[in-house]
C-alpha cells in the first residue's frame, strides 16, 4: 500500500518536472504588506522573575 502510493507520487513528481520550462530572462515580482501584530511586553515584575 504505501509502495502504491510512493511510486503514485513519484510519477506526478515526475511528469511536473518533465514539464518544467527553463529560461533565463524571467522577470520577478513581487507584492508585499506590512502586519500590524498585538503582543504584550513584559513588565518589570515579570522581568525580574523570571
Amino acid at each position: 500500500m504505501i509502495e502504491t502510493r510512493t511510486n503514485g507520487l513519484r510519477d506526478n513528481t515526475m511528469e511536473a518536472y518533465a514539464g518544467i520550462e527553463y529560461r533565463e530572462d524571467v522577470t520577478l515580482a513581487m507584492a508585499g504588506q506590512r502586519m500590524t501584530l498585538r503582543y504584550r511586553l513584559p513588565d518589570r515584575q515579570l522581568l525580574e522573575w523570571s
